[in-house]
């Protein structure tokens, strides 16, 4: 019972450490090419994946910047 407890416990913390060591989402260059005057300094996480969502849809480049404009209002 001890062994479970602490290959349990040793677990946790080395998943912990990996999931803490993720490196921050990276915004899509393809955004500064669709939108290049916009303000993306200071976007959470989310707003990154959501934005590398919208350019990824596949639309058209309007649909793609009105998606972007969207998501940083």
């Amino acid at each position: 019972m001890k062994t479970l407890i602490a290959s349990t416990l040793a677990a946790t913390v080395l998943l912990t450490g990996v999931a803490s060591a993720a490196p921050a989402p990276r915004l899509s260059s393809e955004a500064y090419i669709l939108l290049p005057n916009a303000d993306y300094a200071n976007l959470t996480d989310t707003q990154v994946h959501q934005i590398n969502a919208v350019v990824h849809s596949g639309g058209d480049s309007n649909d793609l910047r009105n998606g972007i404009r969207a998501v940083l209002k």
